[in-house]
């Protein structure tokens, strides 16, 4: 294999090199890419790639200079010119600094191209040019491709075969999806690959293709959101305005292990191809496969911490099941959605005085032409959800001390301390609490976290251990007589049913 460094300031013209030469077919490796001469010296002097491909005109030291401080170090590297125009004295200077082929920008064609890299092959095969044992960062593309893309092998296989670096996880994933109404072809889905590869150099990713027109990329630095949010709206922003092709990006910046990388996968491909998720062409997840948007935590996290001021008479697990219902109808179907969420408002709205016709109806009203996933959920959490918590009548030392205890489910929390942070004496606070829910704080407790871990149940990721150790339960056998004396079954028979 023979390495190559393509020297070159504009984007499209670098893309399109990508792009059009089929570099493991040619058996050739790009090690680098520079937008300037001192750029291009230093990934040179780093390299020693085989082949450059330059332009001749490049910010800094020039193509010409670069050539000519190669060629003084290296007699048999390749280089091939690319310049604007086709001018004599300016080729005939690029051939005297040592270049092999050129290739002119306004002109070339796949072809053009294809011949000059066979040229440059050419050319180090008859200098006696060493050839590079190939490396097996090819054949680990191909495995995490048939692993985690097409999922034709298993965790075990996949295990024995990768390397030890990539057993622990990834510190992300991104998963692109791509619509464009004349279709995308493989130089297209190329293009935007090395598009990927050249925006994110710094997090040194994998990319991959993804079934026909999807591509996954899995980062090898940590991600650092907000400077990787507007990289990718910028890639967004590019594709939409040079090929008219829509991307869309599904990331996840937290760590991902190895084994739970087919089921994140097949989540996002399963259950987010809406457009209407994907606010700003991003959908962000948890690497439970969950969605991290901020809206819909807040107004899910509000209505399930006040579940019980909410009530209003009527059983917890009859309003659970009315927020559960809406939570599942996100990826069904926009008008399926905003229906989920109407019929939740007027639920809560029938049962919660503070939340008036009036305003239910202006809720509605609001909603009827939005077509922003956030925004909905920010309607949601403003006229309705808000209102109906603070205009809630349950005392309010009970009703914050539920707010703690949902907050702290992990935490070792007594009745005396609650009774004390809301300032009340511990015997008071104990008869005040059983007065206000019907059952005594110890029970109150225990459905609290048996509640959290029927939530925690539903992400298959979970192992019942981790599920008992997330909700406050000092060993998994009491926390699993516990869940069946509230539930009536196992949480393993719950999580199956």
């Amino acid at each position: 294999m023979y390495t190559v460094m393509i020297v070159e300031d504009e984007l499209l013209v670098r893309m399109g090199l990508m792009a059009l030469i089929p570099w493991d077919e040619l058996r050739l490796r790009v090690v680098a890419k520079a937008i300037n001469g001192q750029e291009a010296w230093a990934a040179y002097q780093k390299f020693h790639p085989d082949i450059v491909m330059t332009d001749i005109r490049i910010p800094g030291m020039n193509g010409l200079e670069l050539m000519r401080a190669i060629r003084a170090q290296d007699a048999t590297c390749a280089l091939i010119v690319i310049t604007c125009v086709e001018d004599f004295s300016t080729l005939q200077s690029a051939m005297e600094s040592g270049a092999i082929a050129y290739l002119v920008k306004s002109t070339m064609e796949q072809q053009d191209v294809i011949d000059a890299a066979k040229k440059a092959c050419d050319f180090l095969q008859k200098n006696n040019r060493p050839f590079h044992e190939e490396r097996n960062s090819g054949e680990q593309e191909q495995l995490l491709r048939d692993y985690a893309a097409d999922q034709t092998i298993g965790f075990e296989e996949m295990l024995q075969r990768c390397p030890p670096e990539m057993r622990a996880g990834f510190p992300g994933l991104i998963y692109m999806r791509m619509t464009r109404a004349g279709g995308i072809t493989p130089t297209l889905r190329r293009s935007i690959m090395g598009i990927l590869k050249d925006r994110l150099a710094k997090m040194n990713p994998i990319v991959l293709p993804c079934g026909e027109k999807n591509v996954l990329m899995f980062p090898g630095e940590k991600i650092e959101w907000d400077s990787f949010k507007n990289v990718l709206e910028g890639i967004h922003r590019y594709s939409q305005d040079t090929f008219g092709l829509n991307v869309l990006f599904a990331a996840c910046s937290e760590e991902v292990r190895l084994q739970d990388l087919p089921g994140l996968v097949k989540k996002i491909a399963d259950c987010y191809p809406e457009d209407y998720l994907y606010d700003s062409a991003m959908l962000r997840m948890h690497a439970s496969g969950e969605l991290e948007n901020e809206a819909l935590r807040a107004c899910l996290r509000l209505l399930r911490e006040n579940i019980w001021q909410l009530r209003d008479g009527n059983s917890v697990m009859e309003i659970r099941d009315r927020i559960d219902r809406m939570e599942e109808s996100i990826c069904n179907g926009w008008t399926t959605l905003c229906n989920s969420v109407i019929f939740l408002a007027r639920y809560i709205s029938a049962h919660s005085p503070s939340v008036t016709q009036a305003m239910l109806e202006e809720f509605c009203k609001n909603i009827k032409d939005e077509t922003s996933f956030s925004s909905l959920f920010s309607e949601l959490l403003e006229r309705i959800v808000r209102p109906a918590v603070e205009g809630q009548t349950m005392r309010m030392e009970i009703a914050a001390s539920i707010q703690y205890m949902a907050r702290n489910l992990r935490q070792e929390i007594s009745l005396t301390h609650l009774a004390s942070m809301v300032g009340l004496n511990a015997t008071y606070f104990s008869r005040l609490f059983k007065q206000e829910l019907g059952m005594g704080f110890s029970d109150f407790m225990t459905i609290l976290r048996v509640d959290q871990a029927q939530v925690l149940l539903k992400k298959r990721n979970m192992s019942i251990q981790e599920i008992s150790e997330q909700c406050g339960f000092s060993d998994v056998s009491y926390f699993c007589r516990k869940f069946k004396s509230v539930v009536g079954m196992a949480p393993s028979v719950w999580r199956i049913k």
